[in-house]
């Protein structure tokens, strides 16, 4: 039988798996809703997997965790294409005379390179299969380690590699993946911790955690903006020309933001 401290574990995966068997009920199409619920669940099922992993067997949380993110990578498209618009609606929003224009006009050229229905998601048999599969591992899974083993070499590794990430990306500058790669690993942190932890502490560095994810996401967003951008058939015009400098722009000032809330949480080895 599972040990007492990776139970929580187990029964957090468990819930997160009928929360989204709700999800699948009834439906053929997705919503932005759902693809958002369906998503951040998986993120959470891979952390759990990544806490795990020192304890398992070689191979066994990768292979467990790259599995149920495939279900993810399915969702990924409609999730880029909502999140693409809302995104510069909301530099839109903040926008004022050519700056405005430009961007109006980014965003309708974006929409018109979009399917009719961006918003909606098709509940393909391959998602629905993936949480199946997750499930059962999870009902099957046997395992025992101490609280003090999990935190140090769960919870632990997880925090080592987002330092390690955000060294990478501090010494790159620029480079999106290297902040896309430390987004993933934060994020897990922000996930697992309040499962392994029920403290105000706890809380209180999760909630630093979700905090500097959530910019990180707005990072990432930004970036895959102005890739889309680049690649609109009209990319030389003087206003679309602006538009992605714009965006540009903003993606500098955040990654500054990042820069330095991720130098506070990662300053220190554990």
């Amino acid at each position: 039988m599972p040990g007492n401290s990776t139970k929580p574990l187990i029964r957090r995966a468990e819930a997160l798996h009928r929360q989204c068997a709700l999800v699948f009920a009834n439906r053929l199409q997705l919503t932005p809703s759902d693809v958002h619920c369906l998503r951040v669940s998986i993120k959470e099922l891979r952390a759990l997997w990544q806490v795990l992993k020192p304890f398992m067997a070689k191979g066994q949380a990768d292979t467990a965790s790259r599995e149920i993110g495939r279900a993810a990578k399915q969702l990924a498209k409609a999730r880029d294409q909502h999140v693409q618009l809302k995104t510069l609606d909301k530099r839109i929003r903040k926008a004022q005379g050519a700056e405005l224009a430009s961007l109006r006009c980014a965003r309708d050229q974006l929409a018109a390179q979009q399917p009719e229905v961006p918003e909606q998601a098709l509940l393909k048999a391959e998602i629905v299969s993936g949480f199946i599969h997750d499930r059962q591992r999870w009902h099957d899974l046997k395992l025992s380690c101490g609280k003090r083993e999990l935190m140090h070499d769960g919870y632990g590794r997880l925090y080592r590699k987002a330092r390690k990430c955000f060294h990478r990306a501090a010494a790159s500058g620029n480079n999106a993946e290297d902040w896309h790669r430390l987004r993933r690993w934060v994020k897990y942190l922000a996930l697992a911790l309040p499962v392994l932890a029920d403290d105000n502490k706890a809380r209180a560095l999760a909630g630093r955690y979700a905090r500097l994810a959530r910019q990180l996401g707005d990072l990432n967003d930004l970036d895959v903006l102005a890739t889309s951008l680049k690649q609109l058939p009209d990319k030389n015009d003087m206003s679309t020309y602006q538009a992605i400098a714009l965006v540009e722009q903003r993606a500098d000032v955040l990654q500054s933001k990042c820069h330095k809330k991720s130098r506070r949480l990662f300053g220190q080895k554990k």
